[in-house]
């Protein structure tokens, strides 16, 4: 996992930017799968690791999910708000599907296109 983050007008606020290499183990989806296997696959993923923030947080809500692809790979994001602790939040999560051996990618790209808004 990575973390980045950065101070904002607010002393309680921070913007966050965290990137999860995640391994699925033996749920692992096969290696061999069509590009819009492979959004599926991203889909259900990032809705499962959504679940986690609504979860926490009281009165969330979603947006749609977009598809786009990121490193050449089809990934997917979701924005999404809701109250932490008392304090209205919001975020936007992004995911993508790729063989362990090069998930260093994935987390390149997701760096570039994330990291920037972020500084």
């Amino acid at each position: 996992m990575f973390g980045f983050s950065k101070a904002s007008a607010s002393p309680d606020v921070r913007t966050l930017l965290m990137i999860t290499v995640f391994d699925p183990g033996t749920n692992a989806a096969p290696k061999m799968l069509t590009t819009e296997e492979l959004s599926r696959e991203t889909e259900k993923n990032l809705l499962a690791f959504l679940k986690g923030v609504v979860r926490r947080r009281k009165d969330s809500t979603h947006g749609e999910i977009v598809h786009f692809t990121l490193a050449g790979l089809p990934a997917a994001r979701i924005d999404w708000k809701g109250a932490y602790q008392g304090i209205m939040s919001n975020g936007v999560m992004s995911g993508l599907l790729q063989e362990k051996t090069d998930a260093a990618t994935g987390v390149a790209a997701m760096m570039k296109a994330y990291a920037p808004a972020a500084k």
